[in-house]
């Protein structure tokens, strides 16, 4: 599939990608596992002295909130060739989870890229 990505400059990329939707049992796995190691976090977090009145609600807090934002993903896009970024040239991640929104960050530069199928 073809796909456009276009930034907030008005600079297009052309590339070729899967775009697949995720299903109800793949966002809830994704989202447990998420959840799962931020609740480990914080179980560990108990034995140390002093610092676990701060990390162990920080880490309690974090496990919903990254777990219900895993759940919001719905997309994988999944790019079949090397696709590098307009504004630094680097290579965007091989596999990126998407939410509704359908963009893209590279990480290196931090440019935001709309997915236009």
């Amino acid at each position: 599939m073809r796909l456009t990505l276009s930034n907030d400059a008005n600079k297009f990329l052309e590339s070729s990608a899967e775009l697949l939707k995720l299903t109800p049992s793949e966002r809830l796995k994704i989202s447990l596992k998420k959840f799962g190691f931020m609740l480990a976090l914080a179980i560990g977090a108990v034995f140390i002295p002093v610092l676990h009145f701060f990390l162990v609600p920080l880490f309690l807090i974090l496990s919903f909130v990254l777990g219900f934002k895993a759940y919001a993903t719905q997309y994988r896009l999944q790019f079949t060739k090397d696709t590098n970024c307009i504004e630094c040239q680097k290579p965007l991640k091989n596999e990126v989870m998407l939410d509704e929104s359908l963009r893209v960050k590279c990480n290196h530069c931090l440019v935001n890229y709309l997915v236009q199928p």
